[in-house]
């Protein structure tokens, strides 16, 4: 499950292609981007038509590859797509920020809506798990549907070691509070093909 992708075209800096593996979230996207262009692909295998500027990927997308050889593997892919001296821009949520912020449960209720979301953190395996549990209004009542989201936690000299063999460089990092981005935990890279 791969959100927020963005791979810039290279004709005239115009126009935006996304990649996502979730045909529901291509269908919301499409909506909300009509003059941009969807693709139903995964990132550890995608291609694309023309050689990319950039590609960007945010809100911690890639802590959804759960195996250090896939998210390598993504990274040699995006390698592939970018033209000579292309960027690679993208966040992950950091093995600190899963201790401190994914504890605890919340819930959101709307009128046609009703969530419940218990997070919590095995730090020796290094998997945060978000259990969803949610209520959609139906025609004879309410339907509930269950569902786990699980992120890995990556460390920074992980990810260089692995953005290097896949041969990036002039690889970069930042962490939250240096973007000013408020998401205590969470660090963005920046590298070159």
């Amino acid at each position: 499950m791969l959100r927020h992708w963005r791979i810039g075209r290279k004709t005239h800096g115009s126009g935006v292609t996304g990649i996502d593996h979730s045909k529901a979230m291509l269908v919301h996207a499409r909506q909300r981007a009509p003059r941009a262009r969807f693709l139903w692909v995964d990132a550890r295998s995608f291609t694309v038509e023309q050689p990319q500027h950039a590609i960007l990927s945010t809100f911690d997308s890639l802590n959804h590859i759960l195996d250090s050889s896939e998210l390598e593997q993504v990274f040699h892919q995006v390698r592939q797509a970018l033209v000579p001296r292309g960027i690679f821009y993208f966040d992950l949520n950091m093995h600190e920020g899963y201790l401190k912020r994914w504890k605890g449960s919340f819930h959101i209720t709307e009128k046609d809506l009703v969530c419940v979301m218990d997070a919590h953190y095995d730090s020796e395996r290094r998997l945060a798990y978000n259990d969803f549990t949610l209520f959609t209004p139906e025609d004879q009542g309410w339907k509930r549907s269950d569902f786990t989201l699980t992120q890995k936690a990556y460390y920074k000299e992980e990810v260089f070691r692995m953005l290097s063999s896949a041969g990036f460089r002039d690889i970069h990092a930042k962490t939250s509070e240096e973007v000013g981005f408020d998401s205590w935990g969470r660090m963005f890279f920046k590298c070159r093909k």
